[in-house]
């Protein structure tokens, strides 16, 4: 298993290192100070290196074009964010950008592992308290608004698609139909989840995903408190 580790700290890359041989042994590690020198490691796969497997990523010090660079050099690799997220607009950013999970920086090794896992198989990852938008003193707050959201199966792929960053003329060669009819999905999308705009819709759809199957952890074999979700890119 090939592992891209990016940290501007080289004790914080070590510290990647013991994620990941928690869950191979047999690791190969490579490591990137920074964006550029991670998207060098991607420029060398079109030369006939293999691509990484997982790429776990110090996101907090990497901007959202950043990461949306490592994602768009490295497509079929699970990128794992280790950061803080400040809510949910910090939660949206790293979603948006294409990370298959987000984990809080100081969460025990075990929980990296964990998400590390989930995310290998396919699943977006998050821990329910990065969910957890309460702020002191506001309970007399009007509640969140719940999203009825059930996607149909070709909704889900172009949700899927449109997480990859397709346009909606690519969207519509990939699936084989017309581009009005994808328009006319994008409408209904961002109308069931209130979104602003494309990379919204993408969040806000993983973000419900993930909250709705919250009840279904102990069945995955992960740690309380995370959230395993079916991925939609």
């Amino acid at each position: 298993m090939r592992i891209l580790l990016i940290a501007p700290q080289a004790l914080l890359r070590a510290g990647f290192r013991q994620v990941a041989l928690a869950l191979d042994p047999a690791c190969e590690f490579i490591e990137a100070a920074d964006a550029d020198a991670a998207c060098a490691v991607a420029a060398r796969t079109d030369r006939g290196e293999d691509a990484p497997d997982a790429v776990l990523v110090d996101a907090g010090a990497l901007g959202t074009r950043d990461l949306q660079r490592l994602r768009n050099a490295m497509p079929q690799s699970v990128l794992m964010a280790i950061a803080q997220p400040d809510g949910a607009r910090g939660l949206r950013r790293f979603v948006s950008a294409g990370m298959n999970a987000v984990v809080p920086r100081d969460a025990p090794t075990e929980v990296h592992t964990a998400a590390l896992r989930v995310a290998q198989f396919g699943h977006a990852y998050v821990q329910t308290r990065t969910l957890d938008l309460r702020r002191a003193g506001a309970a007399d707050a009007a509640p969140a608004r719940t999203v009825d959201f059930h996607p149909t199966p070709r909704q889900r792929e172009v949700l899927r698609l449109l997480a990859r960053g397709l346009s909606n003329k690519a969207i519509a060669e990939a699936l084989g139909i017309g581009v009005r009819t994808v328009k006319g999905h994008m409408t209904v999308l961002l109308r069931a989840l209130g979104a602003r705009g494309r990379s919204d819709a993408v969040a806000r759809a993983r973000q419900v995903i993930a909250t709705r199957n919250s009840e279904s952890v102990a069945d995955h074999g992960v740690p309380r408190g995370t959230v395993p979700a079916a991925p939609i890119g």
